[in-house]
C-alpha cells in the first residue's frame, strides 16, 4: 500500500556525551535536513548523558529555537545504552531513527533509509558501514571475532558492522519497550526482536570532532554484558569442561593405581604435577569468574531500578 509522504513523522534519537566539539556541526546538518525534505515531520530528541562539558547548554539552546524537538536531560552518566533506551523511549513518530552526533553516522543517509522502508515496507533498515578503515587493525579484529562470537552463543542474528544507526517503525519500538532488563546490550536486543530487515550500506567518515569514549575496557565491557545477557552457553561450557576433567582425572587415577599395584610406580615429576594444579587452578578461577559475571547480573536485576532518571525536559518553542 502507498504511503503518503507528507504523513510521515520521523523521530531523530541523539544519545550525547560530551559532544561540545561535533553537537553544533549535528545540529547544522540535522537543520539543513529538515529544511531540504519537507515531505517528512522531524523531531528531534536530544538526550544529556550526564555531560561534563558544554553539551547541554549547546543541546537547550538549540531545541529552544525548533518547533519540534525536546532535550533529555538526566541526572547523571547512565551509560550509553541507558541514554538510548530513554530516548527511544521517549519518541512518538511513526520512524525512529537513533544517531551519533559525532557525524561519523552520516544525517545524509535518513532519506535513503526512509526511502527504502517506503519501497519495502521493512520494519527495520540498517545502516551497514562498507568499511571499517577509521578503525584500527586490531578493533577490527576483535570485533569480527565478537560478532561471530555472539552469534554463535546466542543465537541471535546480529549484523557485523552495523551499529544503533538504523530506521525503525512505531512497532518495532513498541517491542523494545517491553523488555524490562537493566543490563542492557540495546543493538543486541533490536537484533532478538527479528522484524523485517531491510539494509543500506554506507562509507563512515572520520569523526567530525572530540574524541570518543569507548575505549577497549569499556568495550570489552559492554561485550561481556552483550554474551551473558543473551546466552548461557558459557556456564554449560564450564559444566562440559568440569565433566571431561573429572572423567580425565578418574581414568589418570584407575592407571596409578594399577601401575602402584604392579609396583611400577614412577617417581612422581615437580614440573608435571606443578603445571596440573596451576592449569586446573587458573580454570576454575575462569570459571567462577564466569559464574561471577552472571550471579552479578542476577543481583542487578533484581533490584529492579530504572535504567535511568530524567532531571528536566526542555522543550522546543512548537511544544
Amino acid at each position: 500500500m502507498a504511503r503518503t509522504k507528507k504523513s510521515t513523522t520521523v523521530d531523530v534519537v541523539v544519545p550525547c556525551f560530551n559532544e561540545e566539539d561535533s553537537l553544533p556541526l549535528f545540529f547544522a546538518s540535522y537543520t539543513q535536513l529538515a529544511k531540504s525534505h519537507p515531505q517528512y515531520a522531524f523531531n528531534i530528541i536530544v538526550i544529556d548523558n550526564g555531560s561534563s562539558d558544554s553539551t547541554l547548554k549547546i543541546a537547550k539552546e538549540f531545541i529552544s529555537t525548533t518547533k519540534a524537538g525536546i532535550c533529555l536531560e538526566l541526572s547523571k552518566n547512565f551509560g550509553k545504552e541507558a541514554s538510548l533506551t530513554a530516548g527511544l523511549e521517549a519518541s512518538t513518530s511513526e520512524l525512529v531513527i537513533p544517531i551519533d552526533a559525532d557525524l561519523q553516522d552520516p544525517i545524509e543517509l535518513i532519506p535513503t533509509l526512509i526511502e527504502r522502508w517506503e519501497q519495502t515496507g521493512a520494519d527495520v533498515v540498517l545502516a551497514r558501514r562498507k568499511t571499517r578503515d577509521e578503525d584500527t587493525i586490531f578493533r577490527r579484529t576483535v570485533s569480527t571475532l565478537y560478532i561471530s562470537v555472539f552469534r554463535k552463543l546466542s543465537g541471535v542474528d546480529l549484523h557485523p558492522n552495523v551499529g544503533e544507526f538504523r530506521l525503525m517503525t512505531r512497532a518495532v519500538i513498541e517491542a523494545f519497550s517491553t523488555m524490562p532488563e537493566r543490563q542492557r546490550f540495546v543493538r543486541g536486543m533490536l537484533a532478538w526482536l527479528g522484524f523485517k530487515v531491510e539494509i543500506v550500506d554506507y562509507i563512515r567518515p572520520a569523526r567530525a570532532g572530540g574524541k570518543s569514549s569507548f575505549n577497549l575496557f569499556r568495550l570489552f565491557e559492554l561485550g561481556v554484558q552483550g554474551i551473558t545477557a543473551f546466552s548461557i552457553k558459557p556456564l554449560r561450557m564450564a559444566t562440559i569442561f568440569g565433566l571431561i576433567t573429572a572423567l580425565g582425572s578418574g581414568i589418570y587415577a584407575i592407571f596409578i593405581f594399577a601401575e602402584a599395584i604392579n609396583n611400577r610406580t614412577p617417581v612422581p615429576g615437580y614440573a608435571s604435577l606443578l603445571i596440573t594444579v596451576l592449569f586446573l587452578g587458573g580454570m576454575q578461577l575462569l570459571f567462577l569468574g564466569i559464574i561471577g559475571e552472571y550471579l552479578g547480573r542476577v543481583l542487578l536485576e533484581s533490584k529492579a531500578r530504572p535504567n535511568y532518571v530524567i532531571r528536566k525536559v526542555y522543550k522546543g518553542n512548537g511544544r
